[in-house]
């Protein structure tokens, strides 16, 4: 398979499930996961039909029905490469933090797994077996120096884009947790190739490094802050170093700060990783009609209201920030770039 194809045979799983008489629907009808959260973080249980706006272009977005879910379906995406495995440390926080990933999730969620270097080394499809997904984390965990051997670079979208094929046609809440350092930038497939394809899966990512103030700003790790938060997930940063401080040097050796604000340390990563669980987790399916066809990838909002407390006082609603046109949602008519 052709690396730099990948985004066409993902776009192309995503629909070929459905029926061609109801392509046109595909476009004016739109599943999205939306999560609510009030004022201290917490996530704001109940919500109905009623309780949710929605706006494009300044025209109102019908809001046929919203479900309350806690079954998603997740691939972790887990970077072993050169960089990852070389820290005893960073590698037993990636593979830690993907155990309560699975040990968080509900049982009927279904969890899989894609394991990357510099291509992708261990796949398990999706699947409600925890322990098959244990088993593989354990023996990565001790088989970390077997593992540190040859050229183990990053590549990250062709990873992120074979987990897309996992999902098969999508649902709401499909969601990518992504555990990298995002260091290394040797992928073959474009990030632009890989938006196109991923539909509305949400990218959730933890970027863990030592130092990650200690060099500019990673291309990776600001790509991957933007595309998972217009896709209605988040990304944490965390320094994995348990001796750094936020006053350490380490912090600010450049003009203006990197990422100082953004950097989890200590006692901050465990706080963090429960709410991004939650997020992943625990959410509402909101089924919409559109006012119509969609030429090209919109912006749109998505506002909620509970009692007193609205969007623009107290509530904080997260959701994919674009709505795709019509034509990727129907990629048989794409000619490849």
């Amino acid at each position: 398979m052709r690396a730099g194809r990948t985004w066409q045979i993902v776009a192309a799983m995503l629909v070929s499930a459905t029926p061609l008489l109801a392509q046109t629907d595909l476009c004016l009808h739109r599943s999205v996961a939306v999560n609510v959260f009030d004022s201290r973080g917490e996530t704001v249980p109940g919500l109905i039909a009623e309780n949710f706006q929605a706006s494009l272009r300044h025209q109102s977005i019908k809001i046929l029905s919203v479900t309350q879910s806690s079954a998603p379906r997740v691939v972790i995406v887990l970077d072993a490469s050169a960089t990852v495995l070389g820290e005893k440390s960073e590698w037993e926080f990636s593979i830690g933090s993907a155990r309560q990933l699975s040990d968080t999730l509900p049982r009927r969620a279904s969890l899989g797994l894609i394991v990357f270097s510099s291509s992708i080394e261990k796949t398990i499809s999706l699947t409600n077996d925890r322990q098959a997904i244990a088993t593989e984390l354990d023996r990565l965990k001790t088989g970390r120096r077997a593992l540190i051997s040859g050229t183990r670079k990053t590549a990250l979208w062709d990873a992120m884009g074979q987990a897309l094929l996992l999902f098969g046609p999508p649902q709401a809440g499909d969601a990518l947790y992504v555990i990298s350092d995002g260091l290394d930038k040797t992928m073959r497939l474009q990030l632009r190739n890989f938006e196109r394809s991923m539909g509305t899966v949400r990218v959730f990512a933890l970027v863990a490094d030592p130092y990650p103030n200690a060099a500019p700003a990673s291309g990776i790790g600001e790509e991957l802050l933007r595309l998972a938060a217009d896709s209605g997930g988040s990304t944490l940063i965390v320094s994995t170093e348990p001796s750094v401080e936020r006053d350490d040097p380490v912090f600010a050796p450049f003009e203006p700060r990197p990422y100082f604000s953004r950097v989890l340390t200590g006692g901050q990563i465990a706080g963090a990783k429960e709410v991004q669980f939650r997020q992943i987790e625990s959410f509402y399916e909101v089924d919409v009609q559109l006012p119509g066809r969609l030429e090209k990838t919109s912006k749109w909002s998505v506002n909620a209201t509970v009692g007193t407390e609205s969007s623009s006082r107290g509530l904080n609603v997260v959701y994919p920030k674009q709505l795709r046109a019509c034509e990727i949602l129907n990629p048989s008519t794409e000619t490849a770039p």
